[in-house]
């Protein structure tokens, strides 16, 4: 319903998402670890995406991610113990949680830009960084129709609420200067929920094989979600500051 009001309120069209839908196949298609890698290794062309029967519209069956079975770890100590470990170190900048109330059951467009610009706002401070400071973005995408809530939200290279599927059309890929999720994420590698953080430490540990970023030097990088209303954000990087 947030989706179906954000195309009203700045005159954009679900068809508008099929680059970033063909995009984070493309970057799903490269995980090893991912569904779409071991089980079905489909392209998802821009016909595709527009073809797709529709599941609760504006959404369509490409817009919800595929639940799968998986697990992932991930291993914190303090920057001194992680410097002489064998993979590269990448440290926390910062993190924040989220969790709005909105009005009623289903929150409004109105209520989950201020809830996203919120914790935006929140998850940079946190790491004292701006958003300029990115160099790559995974953000929750799982369903699809929320990724440019969360980085509009963040401001990820200058968006404002509005920006996103504009900024779509351009080059979002992991070879250009722009990369919008490089995991893939859900919608590109099946629902887990951290493809992206793996992806970010990947990224910067140069760890990400055929997904790695040749546009950008993945320095920072963000990760979080689930909700537009609700969830948990963290800053990665290179540096300890």
């Amino acid at each position: 319903m947030q989706f179906a009001q954000y195309c009203t309120q700045y005159g954009k069209s679900h068809d508008m998402m099929a680059p970033f839908m063909a995009n984070s196949r493309r970057n799903g298609l490269m995980f090893p670890e991912g569904y779409w890698y071991q089980h079905r290794p489909e392209q998802l062309t821009v016909e595709d995406y527009l073809a797709a029967r529709w599941i609760a519209k504006p959404a369509n069956l490409f817009d919800n991610d595929i639940p799968i079975m998986v697990s992932g770890a991930y291993l914190f100590t303090t920057a001194e113990r992680a410097k002489d470990m064998k993979q590269k170190p990448v440290y926390v900048l910062g993190h924040s949680s989220s969790r709005g109330k909105p009005r009623s059951l289903t929150p409004t467009l109105a209520e989950v830009q201020a809830e996203t610009g919120s914790s935006g706002k929140k998850t940079l401070e946190a790491a004292g960084i701006t958003s300029a400071d990115l160099s790559f973005e995974n953000l929750y995408d799982g369903f699809a129709l929320f990724h440019q809530f969360h980085v509009e939200g963040i401001g990820y290279r200058g968006m404002k609420f509005g920006d996103a599927l504009d900024f779509y059309q351009t080059d979002i890929s992991i070879e250009g200067k722009n990369p919008i999720s490089p995991s893939g994420g859900n919608v590109g590698s099946g629902r887990s929920r951290f493809w992206m953080h793996t992806d970010c430490i990947q990224q910067i540990q140069g760890r990400a094989g055929a997904r790695s970023l040749t546009g950008v030097k993945p320095e920072i990088g963000v990760s979080g979600g689930p909700m537009p209303m609700g969830g948990n954000f963290t800053i990665w990087s290179a540096t300890p500051d």
